[in-house]
């Protein structure tokens, strides 16, 4: 068998049909939940405002390989922006990463459940 482009993906057009697509999908789900959880770093950052005051913000990121959240926890109560409330923090979609690490485990769920259909058959 010629490994062509062509028939690789007429080999895909056959095994891989809604059942197939929707099980990836999911799996991708539970990969991004698991990056969510599996990594995050912790910084501290200092902004400086008009009047010259300094505060100190802690700032998480969350995800892997590439990071998709942010969450700004200012020091005390109403700090940073003003739209903070005591105790709470600003949370941020890094919008890039998010789409990288869903296009990258999503490739990644795709050949699984993919190879899995294939070695079934």
């Amino acid at each position: 068998m010629k490994f062509t482009m062509k028939n690789i993906f007429r080999d895909i057009e056959e095994n891989f049909q809604a059942k197939e697509l929707v099980t990836a999908l999911v799996l991708t789900g539970a990969f991004l939940f698991l990056a969510f959880l599996g990594h995050t770093r912790f910084t501290t950052i200092a902004l400086v405002d008009e009047h010259g005051v300094t505060w100190t913000i802690h700032v998480s990121y969350y995800g892997y390989p590439y990071e998709m959240i942010r969450i700004l926890n200012p020091i005390g109560g109403e700090q940073a922006y003003g739209a903070l409330f005591a105790g709470a923090g600003l949370i941020q979609l890094l919008w890039s990463g998010l789409v990288l690490d869903f296009a990258l485990y999503f490739l990644l769920a795709f050949a699984i459940v993919y190879l899995v259909k294939k070695l079934r058959r």
